[in-house]
């Protein structure tokens, strides 16, 4: 357990003489710079699934692959990230909704995961850690990777939520293959063919 004193020390702004370019700067982007951060991460997310929807990957040389699924999962897992930065409310604590409404689409586009649910299951993951309480704990018994892993989505969905994840990932998926290969179609129809 962190302190009293060693959490102050943690929180405590940086410092940086009151006249000094550097701390104009610190001092005119800090309330802003979550949201500027969080709002840059949705656009590679974004940016980088129209760039390699529509290619295939079978094409392309040998490391395509490899540097496509390490950048996507590098982006894709900022988004959890902005989704807890929002849930402790540092993504822009000036203004709670807009906090919050990018939580959500963060949270949502990460997983399809709803966002009270999840600030609830993880305050109350701060709240108990370690204990039997906290639903990121590892009761021991839960020994097989599957099983513990179905107890820990279990700790953050029921089954209702379970199934709109696994249903609504898979439409999601399947519907922009069909608009990718519509679109492909269009383009060899009006004589204009990339490969992508």
């Amino acid at each position: 357990m962190i302190s009293g004193e060693c959490l102050k020390s943690l929180t405590l702004p940086l410092r940086y003489p009151p006249r000094s370019f550097v701390y104009f700067i610190y001092t005119a982007a800090k309330p802003i710079v979550g949201i500027l951060i969080s709002t840059l991460i949705l656009v590679f997310w974004l940016g980088s699934l129209i760039f390699l929807l529509p290619i295939d990957l079978t094409e392309r040389s040998g490391w395509w692959l490899p540097a496509s699924i390490l950048g996507r999962t590098f982006i894709h897992t900022g988004l959890f990230i902005v989704a807890h930065d929002a849930m402790h409310g540092n993504l822009f604590p000036s203004n709670r909704q807009i906090n919050d409404w990018m939580g959500s689409i963060s949270i949502r586009l990460y997983a399809l995961l709803p966002y009270r649910k999840s600030c609830l299951s993880h305050w109350s993951h701060h709240q108990s850690p370690g204990q039997a309480s906290d639903p990121d704990f590892h009761d021991g018994t839960h020994t097989h990777l599957l099983s513990w892993y179905v107890k820990f989505m279990g700790g953050y969905l029921n089954i209702q939520q379970n199934l709109v994840l696994v249903v609504g990932m898979s439409l999601i998926f399947h519907t922009l293959r069909l608009v990718f290969i519509f679109l492909q179609l269009i383009c060899c129809c009006f004589g204009y063919y990339r490969s992508f």
